[in-house]
Protein backbone atom coordinates (compact mmCIF):
# COMPACT_ATOMS: atom_id res chain seq x y z
CA UNK A 1 0.00 0.00 0.00
CA UNK A 2 1.40 3.42 -1.02
CA UNK A 3 1.13 6.53 1.16
CA UNK A 4 3.30 9.64 1.54
CA UNK A 5 5.59 8.42 -1.27
CA UNK A 6 6.29 5.21 0.62
CA UNK A 7 5.37 1.62 -0.10
CA UNK A 8 4.17 0.07 3.18
CA UNK A 9 4.56 -3.71 3.45
CA UNK A 10 2.81 -6.38 5.54
CA UNK A 11 3.02 -10.15 5.15
CA UNK A 12 1.28 -11.52 8.24
CA UNK A 13 4.57 -12.55 9.86
CA UNK A 14 6.98 -9.62 10.01
CA UNK A 15 6.32 -6.19 11.56
CA UNK A 16 5.40 -3.20 9.39
CA UNK A 17 8.13 -1.91 7.09
CA UNK A 18 8.23 0.58 4.25
CA UNK A 19 10.22 1.27 1.09
CA UNK A 20 10.86 4.90 0.10
CA UNK A 21 12.31 4.23 -3.35
CA UNK A 22 15.83 3.96 -2.04
CA UNK A 23 15.89 1.73 1.02
CA UNK A 24 13.69 -0.45 3.20
CA UNK A 25 13.05 0.90 6.70
CA UNK A 26 12.39 -1.34 9.69
CA UNK A 27 11.79 -0.31 13.29
CA UNK A 28 13.59 -1.34 16.47
CA UNK A 29 11.52 -2.48 19.44
CA UNK A 30 11.91 -1.16 22.98
CA UNK A 31 11.08 -3.08 26.15
CA UNK A 32 8.25 -2.51 28.60
CA UNK A 33 9.00 -0.44 31.72
CA UNK A 34 10.34 -2.38 34.70
CA UNK A 35 10.39 -1.80 38.45
CA UNK A 36 6.94 -0.21 38.77
CA UNK A 37 6.10 1.32 42.16
CA UNK A 38 3.00 2.83 43.74
CA UNK A 39 3.26 5.01 46.84
CA UNK A 40 0.16 6.31 48.64
CA UNK A 41 0.07 9.81 50.08
CA UNK A 42 -2.65 10.03 52.72
CA UNK A 43 -4.02 7.37 55.01
CA UNK A 44 -3.94 3.70 54.13
CA UNK A 45 -7.35 2.08 54.01
CA UNK A 46 -9.54 -0.45 52.26
CA UNK A 47 -9.67 1.17 48.79
CA UNK A 48 -7.14 -0.33 46.35
CA UNK A 49 -5.77 1.60 43.36
CA UNK A 50 -3.84 -0.33 40.70
CA UNK A 51 -1.69 0.73 37.74
CA UNK A 52 0.22 -0.55 34.74
CA UNK A 53 2.69 1.41 32.59
CA UNK A 54 3.68 1.08 28.92
CA UNK A 55 6.53 2.68 26.97
CA UNK A 56 5.71 4.57 23.77
CA UNK A 57 7.84 5.25 20.67
CA UNK A 58 7.18 6.95 17.34
CA UNK A 59 5.97 3.58 16.01
CA UNK A 60 3.96 1.89 18.72
CA UNK A 61 3.55 0.86 22.31
CA UNK A 62 4.96 -1.93 24.48
CA UNK A 63 2.98 -4.44 26.43
CA UNK A 64 2.27 -3.18 29.98
CA UNK A 65 4.51 -3.53 33.01
CA UNK A 66 3.58 -5.70 35.95
CA UNK A 67 0.62 -4.49 37.98
CA UNK A 68 1.40 -2.30 40.98
CA UNK A 69 -1.08 -1.12 43.63
CA UNK A 70 -1.55 0.58 47.03
CA UNK A 71 -4.49 1.44 49.28
CA UNK A 72 -6.20 4.61 50.48
CA UNK A 73 -8.95 5.34 52.96
CA UNK A 74 -10.93 7.27 50.32
CA UNK A 75 -12.78 5.93 47.28
CA UNK A 76 -11.88 8.96 45.14
CA UNK A 77 -8.36 10.37 44.97
CA UNK A 78 -7.80 14.04 45.78
CA UNK A 79 -5.02 16.61 45.97
CA UNK A 80 -4.21 15.42 49.50
CA UNK A 81 -4.98 11.72 49.08
CA UNK A 82 -3.14 10.65 45.93
CA UNK A 83 -0.96 7.95 44.43
CA UNK A 84 2.52 8.39 42.99
CA UNK A 85 3.29 5.82 40.30
CA UNK A 86 6.93 5.23 39.34
CA UNK A 87 8.92 3.10 36.92
CA UNK A 88 12.37 2.71 35.37
CA UNK A 89 12.80 4.83 32.24
CA UNK A 90 13.20 2.90 28.98
CA UNK A 91 15.99 3.67 26.52
CA UNK A 92 14.75 5.09 23.18
CA UNK A 93 11.19 5.56 24.44
CA UNK A 94 9.50 8.87 23.60
CA UNK A 95 6.93 8.70 26.40
CA UNK A 96 4.76 6.51 28.61
CA UNK A 97 1.10 5.58 29.06
CA UNK A 98 -0.38 4.91 32.49
CA UNK A 99 -3.41 2.63 32.83
CA UNK A 100 -5.59 2.06 35.92
CA UNK A 101 -7.18 2.63 38.45
CA UNK A 102 -9.18 -0.51 39.08
CA UNK A 103 -7.51 -3.94 38.85
CA UNK A 104 -9.16 -5.97 36.11
CA UNK A 105 -10.62 -2.88 34.46
CA UNK A 106 -7.60 -1.22 32.90
CA UNK A 107 -8.27 2.08 31.12
CA UNK A 108 -5.86 4.73 29.82
CA UNK A 109 -5.41 7.49 32.40
CA UNK A 110 -2.70 9.67 30.88
CA UNK A 111 -0.05 9.84 28.15
CA UNK A 112 3.24 11.36 29.28
CA UNK A 113 5.98 12.70 27.01
CA UNK A 114 9.73 12.37 27.48
CA UNK A 115 12.12 9.44 27.58
CA UNK A 116 13.35 10.26 31.07
CA UNK A 117 9.90 10.66 32.61
CA UNK A 118 9.62 8.03 35.36
CA UNK A 119 6.75 9.03 37.64
CA UNK A 120 3.23 10.43 37.73
CA UNK A 121 0.95 11.66 40.49
CA UNK A 122 -2.64 10.46 40.29
CA UNK A 123 -4.82 12.90 42.22
CA UNK A 124 -8.09 11.82 40.61
CA UNK A 125 -8.27 14.62 38.01
CA UNK A 126 -7.49 12.35 35.02
CA UNK A 127 -10.60 10.75 33.53
CA UNK A 128 -10.11 7.13 32.43
CA UNK A 129 -10.76 6.40 28.76
CA UNK A 130 -13.79 4.25 27.99
CA UNK A 131 -12.12 2.86 24.87
CA UNK A 132 -8.37 2.44 25.19
CA UNK A 133 -6.94 -0.48 27.18
CA UNK A 134 -3.34 -1.74 27.47
CA UNK A 135 -2.01 -3.48 24.34
CA UNK A 136 -1.60 -7.23 24.51
CA UNK A 137 1.65 -7.23 22.53
CA UNK A 138 4.62 -4.98 21.77
CA UNK A 139 4.14 -2.92 18.59
CA UNK A 140 7.20 -0.68 18.89
CA UNK A 141 8.90 -2.69 16.12
CA UNK A 142 5.79 -2.11 13.99
CA UNK A 143 2.40 -3.79 14.09
CA UNK A 144 1.96 -7.15 12.39
CA UNK A 145 -0.87 -8.11 10.07
CA UNK A 146 -1.76 -9.50 6.65
CA UNK A 147 -3.79 -6.62 5.20
CA UNK A 148 -3.12 -2.90 5.06
CA UNK A 149 -5.16 0.07 3.83
CA UNK A 150 -5.07 3.87 3.93
CA UNK A 151 -8.24 5.44 5.33
CA UNK A 152 -8.68 9.07 6.40
CA UNK A 153 -4.94 9.69 6.28
CA UNK A 154 -4.16 6.78 8.65
CA UNK A 155 -2.73 3.32 8.08
CA UNK A 156 -5.01 0.43 9.03
CA UNK A 157 -3.63 -3.08 9.59
CA UNK A 158 -5.80 -6.19 9.97
CA UNK A 159 -5.07 -9.90 10.36
CA UNK A 160 -2.61 -10.06 13.27
CA UNK A 161 -1.91 -13.81 13.66
CA UNK A 162 -1.92 -13.43 17.46
CA UNK A 163 -5.09 -11.29 17.47
CA UNK A 164 -7.05 -12.29 14.34
CA UNK A 165 -9.92 -9.87 14.99
CA UNK A 166 -7.76 -6.85 15.78
CA UNK A 167 -7.76 -3.75 13.57
CA UNK A 168 -4.86 -1.36 14.22
CA UNK A 169 -4.78 2.26 13.06
CA UNK A 170 -2.04 4.88 13.09
CA UNK A 171 -2.12 8.54 14.04
CA UNK A 172 -2.07 9.79 10.46
CA UNK A 173 -0.29 12.74 8.88
CA UNK A 174 3.24 13.08 10.21
CA UNK A 175 2.34 10.30 12.69
CA UNK A 176 1.38 7.82 9.97
CA UNK A 177 3.93 5.27 11.25
CA UNK A 178 2.76 5.63 14.86
CA UNK A 179 0.12 3.23 16.18
CA UNK A 180 0.34 4.29 19.82
CA UNK A 181 -2.68 5.73 21.61
CA UNK A 182 -0.57 8.67 22.79
CA UNK A 183 -0.17 9.91 19.18
CA UNK A 184 -3.63 9.31 17.80
CA UNK A 185 -3.32 5.61 16.99
CA UNK A 186 -5.08 2.68 18.58
CA UNK A 187 -6.91 -0.53 17.85
CA UNK A 188 -10.34 -2.07 17.98
CA UNK A 189 -11.39 -5.72 17.96
CA UNK A 190 -13.86 -6.59 15.19
CA UNK A 191 -16.23 -9.12 16.80
CA UNK A 192 -13.53 -10.66 18.98
CA UNK A 193 -13.48 -14.42 19.60
CA UNK A 194 -16.15 -15.20 16.99
CA UNK A 195 -13.99 -17.98 15.51
CA UNK A 196 -13.40 -16.12 12.23
CA UNK A 197 -10.17 -14.78 10.78
CA UNK A 198 -9.92 -11.32 9.29
CA UNK A 199 -9.59 -11.66 5.52
CA UNK A 200 -9.27 -8.18 4.06
CA UNK A 201 -9.72 -4.42 4.03
CA UNK A 202 -10.99 -2.00 1.42
CA UNK A 203 -12.06 1.64 1.54
CA UNK A 204 -15.61 2.16 0.27
CA UNK A 205 -16.93 5.71 0.02
CA UNK A 206 -16.58 7.19 3.53
CA UNK A 207 -16.04 3.95 5.47
CA UNK A 208 -13.49 1.18 5.80
CA UNK A 209 -14.89 -2.29 5.06
CA UNK A 210 -13.46 -5.11 7.18
CA UNK A 211 -13.99 -8.61 5.85
CA UNK A 212 -13.94 -11.77 7.93
CA UNK A 213 -14.41 -15.31 6.67
CA UNK A 214 -18.19 -15.35 7.11
CA UNK A 215 -19.17 -11.78 8.02
CA UNK A 216 -18.60 -8.16 7.00
CA UNK A 217 -18.17 -5.02 9.11
CA UNK A 218 -17.68 -1.35 8.40
CA UNK A 219 -15.37 0.84 10.46
CA UNK A 220 -15.55 4.58 10.95
CA UNK A 221 -14.64 7.20 13.52
CA UNK A 222 -17.42 8.77 15.58
CA UNK A 223 -17.92 12.55 15.70
CA UNK A 224 -15.73 12.57 18.82
CA UNK A 225 -12.94 10.69 17.04
CA UNK A 226 -13.47 7.31 18.71
CA UNK A 227 -13.34 4.06 16.69
CA UNK A 228 -16.49 2.06 16.07
CA UNK A 229 -17.51 -0.91 13.94
CA UNK A 230 -20.93 -1.88 12.59
CA UNK A 231 -21.97 -5.25 11.18
CA UNK A 232 -22.98 -5.23 7.51
CA UNK A 233 -23.67 -8.93 7.00
CA UNK A 234 -23.61 -11.75 9.54
CA UNK A 235 -23.80 -14.65 7.08
CA UNK A 236 -21.64 -13.73 4.08
CA UNK A 237 -17.95 -12.86 4.25
CA UNK A 238 -14.87 -13.00 2.05
CA UNK A 239 -12.90 -16.23 1.91
CA UNK A 240 -10.27 -15.00 -0.57
CA UNK A 241 -8.35 -11.82 0.37
CA UNK A 242 -7.07 -11.22 -3.16
CA UNK A 243 -10.59 -11.38 -4.59
CA UNK A 244 -11.68 -8.08 -3.00
CA UNK A 245 -11.83 -5.43 -5.72
CA UNK A 246 -13.55 -2.07 -6.14
CA UNK A 247 -15.73 -1.99 -9.25
CA UNK A 248 -17.18 1.45 -9.98
CA UNK A 249 -19.77 2.03 -7.20
CA UNK A 250 -19.59 -1.50 -5.77
CA UNK A 251 -17.22 -4.00 -4.22
CA UNK A 252 -16.84 -7.51 -5.67
CA UNK A 253 -15.48 -10.41 -3.61
CA UNK A 254 -15.48 -14.21 -3.41
CA UNK A 255 -17.28 -15.88 -0.51
CA UNK A 256 -17.71 -19.55 0.31
CA UNK A 257 -20.96 -19.49 -1.69
CA UNK A 258 -19.86 -17.62 -4.79
CA UNK A 259 -19.01 -14.17 -6.09
CA UNK A 260 -20.90 -11.39 -4.29
CA UNK A 261 -21.25 -7.65 -4.71
CA UNK A 262 -21.69 -5.05 -1.99
CA UNK A 263 -22.92 -1.50 -2.32
CA UNK A 264 -25.73 0.94 -1.65
CA UNK A 265 -28.76 -0.66 -3.23
CA UNK A 266 -31.37 1.60 -4.89
CA UNK A 267 -34.68 1.75 -3.04
CA UNK A 268 -33.14 1.48 0.42
CA UNK A 269 -32.84 4.60 2.53
CA UNK A 270 -29.90 5.93 4.52
CA UNK A 271 -27.19 4.43 2.27
CA UNK A 272 -27.49 0.99 3.86
CA UNK A 273 -24.86 -1.43 2.51
CA UNK A 274 -26.29 -4.62 1.05
CA UNK A 275 -24.75 -7.75 -0.47
CA UNK A 276 -26.01 -9.74 -3.47
CA UNK A 277 -24.80 -12.88 -5.21
CA UNK A 278 -23.54 -12.29 -8.74
CA UNK A 279 -22.44 -15.80 -9.70
CA UNK A 280 -25.76 -17.68 -9.63
CA UNK A 281 -25.54 -18.46 -13.36
CA UNK A 282 -22.06 -19.97 -12.99
CA UNK A 283 -22.59 -21.52 -9.58
CA UNK A 284 -21.98 -25.00 -10.98
CA UNK A 285 -18.47 -23.91 -12.02
CA UNK A 286 -17.76 -22.13 -8.74
CA UNK A 287 -18.81 -25.22 -6.81
CA UNK A 288 -16.12 -27.27 -8.56
CA UNK A 289 -13.51 -25.35 -6.56
CA UNK A 290 -12.48 -27.42 -3.57
CA UNK A 291 -12.99 -25.50 -0.30
CA UNK A 292 -9.28 -25.81 0.50
CA UNK A 293 -8.44 -23.67 -2.55
CA UNK A 294 -11.10 -20.96 -2.31
CA UNK A 295 -8.75 -18.60 -0.49
CA UNK A 296 -6.48 -18.51 -3.57
CA UNK A 297 -8.98 -16.75 -5.80
CA UNK A 298 -7.47 -13.52 -7.15
CA UNK A 299 -9.46 -10.77 -8.88
CA UNK A 300 -8.92 -7.63 -10.94
CA UNK A 301 -11.20 -5.00 -12.45
CA UNK A 302 -9.89 -4.73 -16.02
CA UNK A 303 -10.89 -1.60 -17.92
CA UNK A 304 -9.08 -0.66 -21.09
CA UNK A 305 -10.29 0.39 -24.53
CA UNK A 306 -13.59 -1.46 -25.08
CA UNK A 307 -13.13 -3.90 -22.21
CA UNK A 308 -15.02 -3.76 -18.89
CA UNK A 309 -14.34 -7.04 -17.13
CA UNK A 310 -14.04 -8.36 -13.58
CA UNK A 311 -11.73 -11.39 -13.66
CA UNK A 312 -11.58 -14.04 -10.91
CA UNK A 313 -8.64 -16.44 -11.32
CA UNK A 314 -8.91 -19.74 -9.46
CA UNK A 315 -7.65 -23.30 -9.24
CA UNK A 316 -10.27 -26.06 -8.92
CA UNK A 317 -8.01 -28.31 -6.83
CA UNK A 318 -4.58 -29.78 -6.29
CA UNK A 319 -2.41 -26.78 -7.13
CA UNK A 320 -0.97 -23.73 -5.45
CA UNK A 321 -1.13 -21.88 -8.78
CA UNK A 322 -4.38 -20.65 -10.29
CA UNK A 323 -5.12 -22.11 -13.71
CA UNK A 324 -8.56 -20.86 -14.80
CA UNK A 325 -10.71 -17.75 -14.52
CA UNK A 326 -14.35 -16.75 -14.31
CA UNK A 327 -14.85 -13.44 -16.09
CA UNK A 328 -17.83 -11.16 -15.58
CA UNK A 329 -18.56 -8.78 -18.46
CA UNK A 330 -20.16 -5.69 -16.95
CA UNK A 331 -21.37 -4.37 -20.29
CA UNK A 332 -22.99 -7.58 -21.47
CA UNK A 333 -23.91 -8.79 -17.95
CA UNK A 334 -22.63 -12.27 -18.73
CA UNK A 335 -19.94 -14.67 -17.58
CA UNK A 336 -17.03 -16.26 -19.49
CA UNK A 337 -14.71 -19.04 -18.44
CA UNK A 338 -11.03 -18.81 -19.36
CA UNK A 339 -8.48 -21.59 -19.13
CA UNK A 340 -4.68 -21.42 -19.09
CA UNK A 341 -4.71 -18.26 -16.94
CA UNK A 342 -2.16 -18.85 -14.17
CA UNK A 343 -2.78 -15.59 -12.32
CA UNK A 344 -2.06 -15.55 -8.59
CA UNK A 345 -2.05 -11.75 -8.32
CA UNK A 346 -3.12 -8.85 -10.54
CA UNK A 347 -2.38 -5.18 -11.09
CA UNK A 348 -3.57 -2.42 -13.41
CA UNK A 349 -0.53 -0.49 -14.62
CA UNK A 350 -0.50 2.81 -16.51
CA UNK A 351 2.69 3.42 -18.48
CA UNK A 352 4.36 6.77 -19.24
CA UNK A 353 2.23 7.16 -22.38
CA UNK A 354 -1.01 6.82 -20.45
CA UNK A 355 -1.71 3.29 -21.71
CA UNK A 356 -3.39 0.94 -19.24
CA UNK A 357 -2.02 -2.57 -19.02
CA UNK A 358 -3.62 -5.46 -17.11
CA UNK A 359 -0.83 -7.58 -15.64
CA UNK A 360 -0.64 -10.72 -13.53
CA UNK A 361 2.07 -12.62 -11.71
CA UNK A 362 2.52 -16.18 -12.94
CA UNK A 363 4.01 -18.35 -10.20
CA UNK A 364 4.41 -21.30 -12.54
CA UNK A 365 6.82 -19.44 -14.86
CA UNK A 366 8.01 -16.55 -12.73
CA UNK A 367 6.95 -14.03 -15.40
CA UNK A 368 4.75 -10.97 -15.20
CA UNK A 369 2.26 -11.36 -18.05
CA UNK A 370 -0.09 -8.98 -19.83
CA UNK A 371 -3.61 -9.90 -20.93
CA UNK A 372 -6.19 -8.28 -23.24
CA UNK A 373 -3.55 -7.44 -25.81
CA UNK A 374 -2.56 -9.06 -29.10
CA UNK A 375 -4.36 -12.05 -30.58
CA UNK A 376 -2.49 -15.10 -29.34
CA UNK A 377 -1.33 -16.74 -26.13
CA UNK A 378 2.48 -16.68 -26.26
CA UNK A 379 2.40 -17.80 -29.90
CA UNK A 380 -0.56 -20.18 -29.61
CA UNK A 381 -4.03 -19.40 -30.91
CA UNK A 382 -6.64 -18.64 -28.27
CA UNK A 383 -9.50 -21.13 -28.48
CA UNK A 384 -12.86 -20.22 -27.05
CA UNK A 385 -16.43 -21.46 -26.66
CA UNK A 386 -19.53 -19.57 -25.60
CA UNK A 387 -23.20 -20.48 -25.37
CA UNK A 388 -26.32 -18.41 -25.79
CA UNK A 389 -29.35 -18.67 -23.57
CA UNK A 390 -31.49 -21.78 -24.17
CA UNK A 391 -34.72 -20.95 -26.00
CA UNK A 392 -38.17 -22.57 -25.54
CA UNK A 393 -39.88 -20.08 -27.91
CA UNK A 394 -42.26 -18.93 -25.15
CA UNK A 395 -44.12 -22.23 -25.53
CA UNK A 396 -42.88 -23.72 -22.25
CA UNK A 397 -40.81 -26.81 -21.57
CA UNK A 398 -43.89 -29.06 -21.62
CA UNK A 399 -44.36 -28.64 -25.36
CA UNK A 400 -42.21 -30.18 -28.09
CA UNK A 401 -40.94 -28.13 -31.01
CA UNK A 402 -39.26 -29.01 -34.25
CA UNK A 403 -36.30 -26.74 -34.92
CA UNK A 404 -36.32 -25.85 -38.59
CA UNK A 405 -33.79 -23.07 -39.31
CA UNK A 406 -30.92 -21.36 -37.52
CA UNK A 407 -29.57 -18.04 -38.73
CA UNK A 408 -26.67 -15.95 -37.42
CA UNK A 409 -25.41 -12.51 -38.44
CA UNK A 410 -21.71 -11.81 -37.87
CA UNK A 411 -19.39 -8.91 -38.50
CA UNK A 412 -15.98 -9.61 -40.03
CA UNK A 413 -15.73 -13.35 -39.30
CA UNK A 414 -12.26 -14.82 -39.85
CA UNK A 415 -11.09 -18.40 -39.63
CA UNK A 416 -13.08 -21.56 -38.96
CA UNK A 417 -16.11 -20.94 -36.75
CA UNK A 418 -18.07 -23.91 -35.44
CA UNK A 419 -21.67 -23.70 -34.26
CA UNK A 420 -23.43 -26.46 -32.33
CA UNK A 421 -27.09 -26.96 -31.44
CA UNK A 422 -27.73 -28.28 -27.94
CA UNK A 423 -31.11 -29.90 -27.30
CA UNK A 424 -32.81 -29.73 -23.89
CA UNK A 425 -29.66 -28.41 -22.27
CA UNK A 426 -27.80 -31.73 -22.53
CA UNK A 427 -27.43 -33.30 -25.97
CA UNK A 428 -25.44 -31.78 -28.83
CA UNK A 429 -27.54 -32.76 -31.85
CA UNK A 430 -25.85 -30.86 -34.67
CA UNK A 431 -22.45 -29.31 -35.29
CA UNK A 432 -21.58 -27.28 -38.36
CA UNK A 433 -18.92 -24.98 -39.81
CA UNK A 434 -20.47 -21.57 -40.42
CA UNK A 435 -18.33 -20.87 -43.48
CA UNK A 436 -20.19 -23.59 -45.45
CA UNK A 437 -23.78 -22.64 -44.61
CA UNK A 438 -26.06 -21.26 -47.32
CA UNK A 439 -27.28 -17.70 -46.60
CA UNK A 440 -31.01 -18.13 -47.23
CA UNK A 441 -34.00 -18.20 -44.90
CA UNK A 442 -37.80 -18.48 -44.98
CA UNK A 443 -39.70 -17.79 -41.76
CA UNK A 444 -43.16 -18.89 -42.99
CA UNK A 445 -45.58 -19.59 -40.15
CA UNK A 446 -42.93 -20.77 -37.72
CA UNK A 447 -42.20 -19.31 -34.30
CA UNK A 448 -38.78 -17.74 -33.79
CA UNK A 449 -36.70 -15.77 -31.35
CA UNK A 450 -33.65 -13.50 -31.54
CA UNK A 451 -30.58 -12.66 -29.46
CA UNK A 452 -28.18 -9.76 -29.80
CA UNK A 453 -24.60 -10.02 -28.65
CA UNK A 454 -21.39 -8.18 -29.37
CA UNK A 455 -17.72 -9.11 -29.71
CA UNK A 456 -15.94 -12.42 -29.20
CA UNK A 457 -12.14 -12.18 -29.32
CA UNK A 458 -9.60 -14.29 -31.20
CA UNK A 459 -7.73 -14.42 -34.51
CA UNK A 460 -7.66 -16.43 -37.70
CA UNK A 461 -5.93 -16.46 -41.09
CA UNK A 462 -8.99 -16.57 -43.39
CA UNK A 463 -10.73 -13.25 -43.94
CA UNK A 464 -14.35 -12.83 -44.99
CA UNK A 465 -14.92 -10.46 -47.90
CA UNK A 466 -18.15 -9.08 -46.41
CA UNK A 467 -18.23 -6.76 -43.42
CA UNK A 468 -21.56 -8.24 -42.25
CA UNK A 469 -22.19 -11.90 -43.04
CA UNK A 470 -25.45 -13.86 -42.75
CA UNK A 471 -25.29 -17.64 -42.37
CA UNK A 472 -28.33 -19.95 -42.24
CA UNK A 473 -28.85 -23.67 -41.72
CA UNK A 474 -32.23 -24.75 -43.12
CA UNK A 475 -34.54 -27.71 -42.56
CA UNK A 476 -32.74 -29.12 -39.57
CA UNK A 477 -35.89 -30.85 -38.28
CA UNK A 478 -34.51 -31.37 -34.78
CA UNK A 479 -37.10 -32.26 -32.16
CA UNK A 480 -36.87 -31.11 -28.55
CA UNK A 481 -38.30 -28.91 -25.82
CA UNK A 482 -35.57 -26.22 -25.89
CA UNK A 483 -32.59 -25.40 -28.06
CA UNK A 484 -29.34 -23.60 -27.38
CA UNK A 485 -26.54 -22.40 -29.67
CA UNK A 486 -22.86 -22.87 -28.85
CA UNK A 487 -20.00 -21.24 -30.79
CA UNK A 488 -16.34 -22.28 -30.86
CA UNK A 489 -13.23 -21.30 -32.77
CA UNK A 490 -11.39 -24.53 -31.94
CA UNK A 491 -7.64 -24.27 -32.37
CA UNK A 492 -7.84 -22.03 -35.44
CA UNK A 493 -7.98 -18.75 -33.54
CA UNK A 494 -11.06 -17.61 -35.45
CA UNK A 495 -12.64 -14.31 -34.51
CA UNK A 496 -16.00 -12.69 -35.13
CA UNK A 497 -18.58 -10.28 -33.80
CA UNK A 498 -21.97 -11.94 -33.30
CA UNK A 499 -24.63 -9.34 -34.06
CA UNK A 500 -27.74 -11.51 -34.01
CA UNK A 501 -28.98 -15.09 -33.95
CA UNK A 502 -32.40 -16.36 -34.98
CA UNK A 503 -33.94 -19.79 -34.29
CA UNK A 504 -37.06 -20.83 -36.21
CA UNK A 505 -39.17 -23.70 -34.91
CA UNK A 506 -42.56 -25.27 -35.45
CA UNK A 507 -44.46 -26.26 -32.29
CA UNK A 508 -45.85 -29.76 -32.08
CA UNK A 509 -49.36 -30.53 -30.87
CA UNK A 510 -50.01 -29.65 -27.22
CA UNK A 511 -50.72 -33.35 -26.53
CA UNK A 512 -47.68 -34.69 -28.38
CA UNK A 513 -45.41 -36.84 -26.22
CA UNK A 514 -42.62 -39.31 -26.82
CA UNK A 515 -43.06 -42.85 -25.66
CA UNK A 516 -40.63 -42.40 -22.80
CA UNK A 517 -42.67 -39.46 -21.51
CA UNK A 518 -45.78 -41.52 -20.91
CA UNK A 519 -46.49 -42.87 -17.43
CA UNK A 520 -48.01 -46.33 -17.72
Amino acid sequence: MTAYDRLYLQNGTDPLTYYDGTSITTFTAVTAPTGPTCVATGTSGSYTFSYKITAVTNVGETEPSAEVSATQNVAVLTATAYMTVGWTAVANATGYNVYGRTAGRWRLLISLEGQTTNSWKDDGTADPSEVFTPPESNSTAGVTGKYIALYKDSLFVFGDPDNPSRLYYSGGGDQINDFSVANGGGWIDISKNDGQMGTGLIVFKNTLICFKEDSIYQFEFTSSGLPQSTQVNASVGCIAPRSIVAVENDIFFASRRGVFTMGNEPGFAFDVLRTNELSARVRSIFQTIEPLYLDRIAAVYATKANVNLVIFAFTPSGSTTNSQALVYDRERLGWYKWTNVTANCWVNYTDSNGNTKVLYGDDSSGYVKEILTGSDDFGSYISGTFKLKAEDFDEGLDRYKKLKDVSVVMRQPTGSITMSVIKDGIETVNTMNLSTISPTINFGHYVFNRFQFKTSYGMGSVTASDDIVLRTKRNMNLQGKSFQLSFANGSSGASFTLLQSTLTAKPRSMRFRLAEDIIS
